[in-house]
């Protein structure tokens, strides 16, 4: 049976899946940043209706330089990183593209290589694809990724290091 592309393509339903594009670039906004080209490059993608598309720019926002447990130590208090947490807890789709430093530099074309034009429309479909069957599944099994059990020397298939 030969499945129809332009059908499958017409009929494919993600309703409702929520993406969230993260750019981490050191670029400033609205500097040219490879990182928000790839990003963009899938974004366009994702903008249909029946999936809510959303973009965070980093550095556009007031973010602690380092990780603390709970981001307020250090006079961090202010810090906007629990906001954009939760902004990406709520998404059913994550992307942090990160396309090297050549992807939107003149002379480079690859925006227009098909190549990364392929691996990031396959990356992007496999995602929105993949968001809800494990929405239907009740999400990722937390197996293998539970901290207060690795604490407790569960270690996943791991052996326990010596110094301990």
């Amino acid at each position: 049976m030969r499945l129809d592309f332009e059908q499958n393509c017409a009929t494919a339903s993600f309703d409702p899946t929520r993406s969230i594009f993260v750019n981490c670039t050191l670029q400033k906004s609205p500097d040219l940043s490879g990182t928000q080209g790839l990003s963009d490059t899938s974004a366009s993608l994702v903008d249909r209706p029946d999936v809510a598309c959303n973009h965070v720019w980093a550095f556009a926002h007031d973010t602690a330089i380092c990780a603390y447990p709970d981001m307020t130590e250090r006079g961090w208090a202010s810090d906007e990183w629990p906001s954009i947490y939760e902004r990406i807890m709520a998404a059913d789709i994550l992307v942090l593209p990160s396309p090297g430093l050549s992807y939107l530099d003149e002379g480079y074309g690859r925006p227009d290589y098909d190549f990364t034009n392929s691996n990031t429309a396959f990356m992007t479909y496999n995602l929105m694809h993949l968001a809800p069957l494990l929405r239907g599944v009740g999400g990722i099994p937390d197996y293998g990724n539970q901290r207060a059990q690795w604490d407790a020397d569960a270690r996943f298939g791991r052996t326990s290091p010596e110094y301990r």
